[in-house]
């Protein structure tokens, strides 16, 4: 009910909400779960690894780190990644 009440109150848009799942697999959208999961963990740690590098003073913690990547590129990491057995602490960002 919230979405559909979300749609009229932003857009004008009437729609109920048994077709909102419906458009959402037609358009291809994914939930942050699915996205997550379709990545390799060398990618997820990748955009750790590069946000951190955005951080020389290491002030940001994961929660803050999380979102920065979500702002960054829109990929919500849903959990911490297994670290992959070629990523060391001395592995510098792209």
């Amino acid at each position: 009910k919230e979405l559909s009440k979300l749609f009229l109150a932003e857009h004008g848009i009437q729609i109920s909400e048994a077709t909102i799942p419906h458009h959402h697999t037609q358009l291809g959208l994914q939930d942050s779960g699915a996205t997550t999961k379709g990545l390799l963990n060398t990618m997820k740690w990748q955009l750790v690894l590069d946000q951190m590098a955005q951080d020389p003073t290491s002030q940001q913690g994961p929660q803050v780190v999380k979102e920065a990547i979500t702002a960054r590129t829109g990929i919500n990491l849903t959990k911490k990644p297994k670290k992959p057995q070629n990523i060391t602490k001395n592995m510098s960002p792209i």
